[in-house]
């Protein structure tokens, strides 16, 4: 079986952790500025987890949503190990399809995080009549094979396969394409292209299309 290259350590990876039990320690310091956060139009959202995350995961984010005035749902399909120990694509397009006719058919925002909003591109572009908008969260998007991020090294150690170079090219064109659905990337690359600040709600959506 063929190794995975070795890929360069990252020394600030090892705050990833404690930074994580900061973040969520500081929430009740950011109540005055999510209480500004305007109110939603209750519209369904669907919040899909990172790599390695489940709905538990994303406990906090919905809760939050939910107050502001959204219709929120998970993705209930366990913890995410990638698509394939799910079922596929199809799997979580028929979750779309279960949260969209719910809903008397209203197009569903979707918020994902890390590798989630990787997976909300994906349903976009498979969905757009299903899809309102998506946010992703910290995704690495076009950032799958980057030495930096660790992806492809953790998700072969734990399924225990090498992801093949030419599937990983062909899987970030794909991804990099722009979507037909309003999008946003809200990452913490320092490039001023790639930086998103915005404080509108989930229901102010422009017709522009985003890369």
């Amino acid at each position: 079986m063929l190794m995975p290259q070795r890929r360069r350590r990252n020394p600030l990876l090892l705050w990833e952790l404690p930074r994580a039990a900061l973040e969520l320690a500081s929430i009740p310091l950011a109540t005055p500025a999510l209480i500004t956060v305007p109110w939603g139009d209750n519209h369904p959202v669907l919040v899909i987890p990172g790599f390695l995350g489940h709905d538990d995961h994303t406990r906090c984010l919905r809760g939050f949503l939910k107050s502001r005035g959204y219709q929120v749902h998970g993705w209930e399909l366990g913890r995410n190990m990638g698509l394939h120990r799910v079922g596929g694509l199809d799997t979580l397009l028929a979750r779309l399809d279960d949260i969209y006719q719910a809903n008397n058919q209203t197009r569903v925002s979707i918020v994902g995080w890390s590798l989630g909003g990787v997976f909300a591109r994906r349903l976009a572009r498979a969905r757009p009549e299903q899809v309102r908008q998506t946010i992703s969260l910290g995704s690495p998007i076009g950032r799958i094979n980057d030495p930096e991020t660790y992806t492809q090294t953790v998700y072969e150690r734990i399924g225990d396969e090498v992801v093949p170079k030419q599937v990983i090219d062909q899987y970030l064109m794909e991804n990099l394409q722009p979507c037909s659905v309003p999008a946003t990337a809200i990452t913490a690359a320092v490039t001023p292209s790639s930086r998103t600040t915005s404080r509108k709600s989930l229901s102010q959506t422009s017709p522009r299309t985003w890369k």
